[in-house]
C-alpha cells in the first residue's frame, strides 16, 4: 500500500471513540499490502467479540474454504479467537510468477463461492447446498456476514476447461493482461462478469434468511457491486 493509503487507513475508526484515539490500534509496521490491512482489521475485530458470539472465517481465492480453526460457527472464547488469529497470521503470499511480481495469496477471487459457504455455515458444520430453504438454518445458521474484498470477482465454482474459440483473447482474469496463447483455456461461469447474476443469487439465498450483509472494500474493490450486495442484505458498504 502507498503512504497515502496508509495515512487514510490510519484514520479509520476501529470501535468506539474518534479516529485519533484509534489510529495506533493496528501494528502499522507489519502492514505492507492490502491483504495485511484486511487481516489486521479482521484480527482486531475478532479480539473484540464477546464470548456469547459465534464466528467463522471463509477464505475465498480460486476456491472458497473455511479456516481449519473454524470448520463451523464456533463460540468466540479467548482460546478459539487466539487459534483463528494464529492461523490468519501464518498466511503468506506464494512465489512471484510472470505478471504477479509480488506473488499470489490464494489465486483468483471467487466471491460467489465464498458467499455460498458463508450462507451454509451452521454451529454444526456446513449445511445443505440449499440453505435458503432449509428451516434448520434459521436456528443454527449465521445471522450476519462481513465481506472483505480488494478486487472484482474473477472466478466462480462453475469453471470449465475447453479449447479456445476463434477470436478469444487469453488473459489473466485478475490483471486483464493478455497472455501467451495455450491450447486449453478456463471458461468461467456467470458470477464473474455479470454482477446482476451475483446479486440476484445472493437475494435468492437470503430470501427467507434475512442475514445482514456488510461489505468492506479495500483498494481496487468494485464498490458498486459491494453496495448492491450490502443492499441485498440490508447492510452497509464501506470503502477503506
Amino acid at each position: 500500500i502507498s503512504d497515502e493509503e496508509r495515512r487514510r487507513l490510519s484514520r479509520v475508526v476501529t470501535g468506539k471513540g474518534d479516529a485519533n484515539a484509534n489510529k495506533d490500534a493496528l501494528p502499522w509496521h507489519r502492514i505492507k499490502n492490502r491483504f495485511d490491512v484486511a487481516r489486521e482489521y479482521l484480527m482486531l475485530s475478532l479480539g473484540r467479540l464477546t464470548k456469547d458470539k459465534s464466528f467463522a472465517i471463509v477464505l475465498f481465492g480460486t476456491d472458497a474454504e473455511l479456516l481449519e480453526s473454524t470448520p463451523k460457527l464456533v463460540l468466540a472464547t479467548p482460546a478459539a479467537v487466539a487459534k483463528a488469529i494464529r492461523e490468519l497470521d501464518a498466511i503468506e503470499a506464494g512465489d512471484a510468477v510472470p505478471g504477479r511480481p509480488h506473488g499470489t495469496l490464494r489465486g483468483f477471487t471467487n466471491m460467489h463461492g465464498g458467499l455460498d459457504v458463508a450462507f451454509r455455515l451452521t454451529s454444526e458444520g456446513l449445511g445443505t447446498p440449499d440453505p435458503y430453504v432449509d428451516p434448520k438454518m434459521l436456528l443454527v445458521g449465521a445471522d450476519t456476514i462481513f465481506l472483505l474484498s480488494d478486487g472484482d470477482p474473477s472466478t466462480d465454482n462453475y469453471r470449465e476447461v475447453d479449447r479456445p474459440d476463434a477470436g478469444d483473447v487469453q488473459a489473466d482474469p485478475e490483471t486483464r493482461a493478455e497472455q501467451e496463447k495455450v491450447p486449453d483455456v478456463t471458461y468461467y461461469g456467470p458470477y464473474v462478469h455479470l454482477d446482476d447474476y451475483l446479486v440476484d443469487d445472493v437475494q435468492r439465498m437470503n430470501l427467507f434468511r434475512n442475514l445482514e450483509i456488510h461489505c468492506i472494500g479495500i483498494g481496487e474493490a468494485d464498490m458498486q457491486l459491494l453496495r448492491a450486495l450490502a443492499s441485498a442484505g440490508l447492510g452497509k458498504a464501506r470503502e477503506l
